[in-house]
């Protein structure tokens, strides 16, 4: 069974390089608040990856620590609880 939907789980606090590297099933992210940092090329070549949701405010997306290249081209934008970053 593929993954298409994910959400990271409350007892994450960062995302290590790759981790979902490649994950091409993956169309939806939802990221908690206890995420403090994404490490690089997390989520990188998830083709089908269009849709990231961070479960907290635009000012706390901001404070979580995010390498380059984090997420692919085929995301343009985060949804927080007070509105949408892009990137």
């Amino acid at each position: 069974q593929k993954i298409v939907d994910l959400v990271i789980p409350k007892n994450f606090t960062e995302i290590d390089d790759f981790l979902f590297a490649n994950w091409n099933s993956l169309s939806t992210v939802t990221i908690g608040t206890e995420i403090k940092s994404i490490g690089k090329f997390a989520f990188y070549r998830c083709k089908n990856l269009t849709e990231v949701t961070y479960a907290g405010t635009k000012a706390q997306w901001n404070d979580v620590i995010k390498s380059d290249r984090w997420v692919g081209d085929s995301v343009k934008i985060v949804h927080c609880s007070d509105g949408d970053v892009d990137l």
